[in-house]
């Protein structure tokens, strides 16, 4: 679900589930209510949001939100490359595009390679475009998964790790982090602050094993 105080000037859902060839199964047949071998059909539902200071009728800011599911990390790793496919001519036009959501995936996992602009070795040349809303905050470098590197402060950015807060509580009692709200690095206003403020918290709920996760940034729009 998208929720926004501010008019959507479009939405689109895409199917991140692959047809019985490996590809991305066509969005308009991509209900379990009409193909019974989608018994849990996932994808990316995405708007253009209005936000305040941006022209009427504007598609500068497009939000994405997205459920990936437990299936194994490969399958995973299709799908965020499908999502990296379906934002990227966005990003190519300069717009801004945020992607959040439950990934199901832990931040040194191959899948999110494809979102994550940090490599697990510290630096920045990596295939993903963005930046989780938690890589900025130095209470979880110690804490980062095993084999990933934290990279210091430099003249562009803060310090950022692929790190960051447990986010879910499994069913064997075991605390991950698989939630997450990427914005992307290109836009990402860093030197507002002096760092990349972040307003980030966890509530506990009654009915879900994810707590709810708040994410904020200056981003630089075009």
């Amino acid at each position: 679900m998208i929720a926004s105080p501010y008019p959507f000037n479009g939405v689109a859902r895409y199917c991140l589930m692959p047809d019985a060839s490996g590809n991305r199964h066509a969005d308009a047949n991509c209900d379990p209510d009409l193909d019974p071998g989608l018994p849990d059909a996932q994808g990316l539902l995405c708007a253009y949001v209005q936000a305040p200071g941006l022209p009427a009728g504007s598609q500068n800011y497009k939000v994405c939100v997205t459920h990936l599911g437990t299936s194994d990390d490969p399958t995973r790793k299709q799908q965020t490359a499908w999502i990296r496919a379906l934002v990227k001519p966005d990003l190519d036009a300069g717009r801004v595009v945020s992607v959040s959501g439950d990934f199901n995936s832990e931040p040194d996992m191959p899948s999110l390679n494809n979102m994550y602009r940090q490599r697990l070795v510290g630096d920045y040349t990596g295939n993903g475009d963005f930046v989780d809303g938690d890589a900025t905050d130095p209470d979880y470098f110690a804490k980062a998964p095993s084999g990933v590197t934290c990279k210091a402060a430099n003249q562009n950015r803060p310090a950022m790790c692929r790190s960051g807060q447990n986010t879910a509580h499994t069913t064997s009692g075991i605390d991950k982090k698989i939630d997450y709200v990427f914005f992307p690095i290109e836009r990402l206003d860093f030197a507002a602050y002096g760092r990349w403020a972040i307003d980030m918290f966890r509530r506990p709920g009654n009915t879900s094993h994810h707590d709810l996760l708040v994410a904020g940034a200056n981003l630089k729009f075009p």
